[in-house]
């Protein structure tokens, strides 16, 4: 099948593009002119890479009529704050990653081929403070700008069900983790810090995140491609499984080896947004799909699988 993917060289874009190109799929890779493609290069010619800003209208264009793709996975936005004041986050939020999610869908949908499925990544940050356990009918209360960015796109492609010549998926992430992701989160730098012995804080010790695996979000992603979900769903991608970071923490310290003794902790005071714990039962029934990697599991295979640190180049 023929798939174009946005976002394609980032953490979990590039474990998609591996996958759907090692299942034999025509995979076009989407990324920004001054993306490092580092992810993406053990894949060689194996995947066509498009370099291309999202709001470069016909560049955008010339992406899909050369593509033709039957499937588009939108997974292009930004994870992490950049460090700005909340007002100047949430317009940046809003001017850029919605604006670009309905970039891609108007492109996908003014394609002289237009594609069968447009599958879009949110995520479990949406529900913010609501009340936990996190399902597809709980009213979200996003309490940053990267969770109300998110469900700001979710409703808009909400408005849209039915509205398009193709059918739309609204996939929502859990806290996504595993191999070759950026070390500015949390577990990848516990992991880097305990292994070279540093000391680290964990700043919020009580709060629970549904972790789940990048094996298992890829799986769900590649089952949304052959399984005919209704368009306009809304599914939890997750777990169903939310330990603390201090649990997390403790067990990245016997794993690595290091001393307990390494790890200090913010205050264990948890706030109402500190919990995020979602049903996965709908993402289940409907995709046939369900976690596979236990935590420690899987934080024992990135524990084997991170990259020792370089030592430092004598000075001659």
């Amino acid at each position: 099948m023929r798939v174009l993917v946005t976002g394609a060289n980032g953490f979990v874009g590039s474990h998609l593009v591996a996958r759907l190109a090692a299942d034999g799929h025509e995979v076009t890779a989407a990324v920004r002119p001054s993306a490092d493609l580092r992810r993406l290069a053990p894949l060689g010619t194996a995947v066509s890479i498009v370099r291309l800003e999202l709001d470069d209208a016909p560049a955008l264009a010339g992406a899909f009529a050369r593509a033709r793709p039957e499937a588009v996975y939108h997974l292009a936005c930004r994870t992490r704050p950049g460090g700005q004041d909340a007002i100047a986050e949430a317009r940046r939020f809003l001017s850029e990653d919605v604006t670009n999610l309905m970039r891609v869908v108007s492109a996908a949908a003014e394609a002289q081929e237009p594609p069968f499925l447009l599958v879009r990544t949110g995520t479990l940050a949406e529900y913010g403070s609501a009340p936990p356990p996190h399902t597809e009918e709980t009213l979200p209360r996003p309490s940053t700008p990267y969770g109300a960015g998110a469900l700001a796109g979710s409703v808009m492609l909400g408005s849209l069900t039915g509205k398009t010549p193709f059918r739309l998926l609204n996939l929502r992430l859990g806290l996504t983790y595993g191999p070759g992701q950026d070390e500015s989160f949390l577990i990848p730098r516990i992991i880097r810090r305990l292994a070279e012995r540093e000391p680290v804080t964990v700043a919020r010790p009580a709060a629970r995140r549904d972790l789940i695996h990048v094996d298992d979000v890829t799986a769900a992603l590649l089952a949304a491609l052959r399984t005919p979900v209704p368009t306009g769903t809304v599914l939890n991608i997750c777990s169903g499984e939310a330990p603390t970071m201090k649990q997390v923490a403790r067990i990245l310290s016997r794993l690595t080896g290091a001393p307990g003794t390494l790890l200090s902790y913010g205050p264990a005071n948890a706030g109402a947004d500190d919990v995020l714990s979602c049903d996965p039962q709908a993402a289940q029934s409907l995709l046939s799909w369900r976690a596979k990697v236990p935590l420690e599991e899987g934080l024992a295979r990135l524990v084997h699988a991170f990259p020792a640190p370089q030592p430092a180049e004598e000075a001659i």
